[in-house]
C-alpha cells in the first residue's frame, strides 16, 4: 500500500513539473534591453520617472522595488514603471557584469566581444510579464527603447536585447526613433 502511496505522490511531482516548465516556456523568454556600462548607474525615482516620461507623458508613475537584505549581490535598485492599460515595465541597475565572462566567448563579432568583456555595470528595461501580444508588440518595444535610451549617457557601452539575443550600440539607439523599428538596430 505504502509503495502505491510513494507512486502516486512521485507521479504528481512529474505531471506539476512538466506542467510548470510549459507554463514558463509559453511565458516566453524575458523581453529587456540592457544597457551594458562602464560604471554602475545610481538610479532614482526622479530619474526613471524623467525617462519613462519622454514615452508616457503624465501617464506614468514609479515605484521603487522592496529589495531588503535578501537582494542578489551586485544588484543596487529596482523600480517599477506603472501605467494604466499597457504593461509594467522593470527597471534594474546592477554593478556587475551583466551574465558570465564565459558568454563573451560566444559572440562571434570582435567588436562586440571586447566591449562585453569590458563592461562593468548594467542597467535593465524589461517589460513584466514576457513578450507582448502581437498587436501590442511595436508599440511596447518602442516605448522599452525610449525609456532605455532616456537612461543612456556616456558610461552606456553597449545594449542587448534579450528578445533577439543580439546588440547594438549606443549610437545605433536613434535610428529605432527614426525607422519605428527596434529590431532592425540590434544587429550583432
Amino acid at each position: 500500500m505504502l509503495w502505491w502511496i510513494i507512486g502516486g505522490v512521485a507521479i504528481a511531482l512529474v505531471v506539476a513539473a512538466v506542467l510548470f516548465i510549459r507554463r514558463r516556456k509559453a511565458a516566453g523568454a524575458l523581453t529587456s534591453i540592457v544597457l551594458m556600462r562602464s560604471g554602475p548607474l545610481h538610479l532614482t525615482e526622479a530619474h526613471v520617472l524623467a525617462a519613462a516620461r519622454r514615452v508616457f507623458k503624465d501617464d506614468a508613475s514609479v515605484a521603487s522595488l522592496p529589495l531588503g537584505d535578501t537582494k542578489p549581490p551586485g544588484l543596487l535598485a529596482g523600480f517599477a514603471i506603472l501605467l494604466s492599460g499597457a504593461p509594467v515595465f522593470y527597471v534594474i541597475s546592477a554593478d556587475r557584469p551583466y551574465g558570465e565572462a564565459a558568454d563573451a566567448e560566444n559572440i562571434g563579432d570582435a567588436k562586440v566581444r571586447q566591449v562585453f568583456k569590458s563592461h562593468k555595470a548594467w542597467v535593465s528595461v524589461d517589460v513584466v510579464g514576457g513578450a507582448p501580444p502581437a498587436k501590442m508588440r511595436s508599440m511596447v518595444m518602442m516605448s522599452l527603447a525610449v525609456v532605455a535610451t532616456g537612461l543612456m549617457d556616456k558610461e552606456t557601452v553597449l545594449l542587448y536585447a534579450t528578445w533577439l539575443g543580439r546588440t547594438a550600440f549606443p549610437s545605433d539607439m536613434k535610428k529605432a526613433g527614426e525607422s519605428g523599428n527596434v529590431d532592425a538596430i540590434f544587429t550583432t
